[in-house]
């Protein structure tokens, strides 16, 4: 196959069909990511999400930076260090039935919700 009839290929697939499946292989404790691992992507944010929801996940920005088990890590070896509010958004997104720009707060600053 000639290199142009790859990208007219490659560009009518998309592009989630490429990547090898993400998910979450691990947690563990927070740390502010020095290394360049940290992602922020709406892919990554997706299945952490889909995988939050499967497997009944509720906590929040506190348990998410002090919490043994806290932080997400992914099968591309990234991790997702949030703040607060960015974990109480994620958190949000996967449980609230009505999502508004302020439903980050019932989650941001707790522990382990029941």
């Amino acid at each position: 196959m000639k290199r142009s009839e790859f990208i007219a290929l490659a560009g009518a697939i998309p592009i989630a069909l490429l990547l090898p499946k993400l998910h979450v292989v691990k947690w563990v404790p927070w740390r502010f990511n020095l290394d360049g691992n940290s992602c922020c992507n709406d892919y990554h944010e997706n299945v952490l999400i889909e995988h939050i929801r499967e497997n009944n996940i509720k906590f929040g920005g506190f348990y998410h930076q002090d919490g043994a088990l806290g932080m997400p890590v992914f099968s591309d070896g990234s991790e997702m260090d949030k703040s607060y509010r960015g974990w109480g958004d994620i958190m949000a997104k996967a449980w609230e039935d009505e999502y508004d720009e302020w439903s980050y707060c019932k989650y941001a600053w707790e522990g382990i919700i029941a």
